[in-house]
């Protein structure tokens, strides 16, 4: 049985979910946002190579700051 709009957005997460889930995955999401790794790179990274991803996002971030 299809579900209608109504009730998918019933279900939908609350900002406060979705706020919550980006704050617990942060370390995973920045490194595919910022381009430095892939998600299945992400997905296959050790400790050490999540940490150095983690770093280089936010490196680059700090470095684009003054160019775009």
């Amino acid at each position: 049985m299809p579900t209608t709009f109504l009730v998918d957005c019933l279900n939908s997460p609350t900002d406060y979910e979705l706020e919550k889930e980006i704050d617990d995955n942060y370390m995973y999401i920045l490194p595919v946002i910022t381009g430095i790794a892939t998600r299945e790179e992400v997905e296959l990274a050790t400790a050490h190579e999540l940490s150095l991803f983690f770093f280089m996002a936010l490196e680059k971030i700090k470095l684009m700051r003054g160019g775009l």
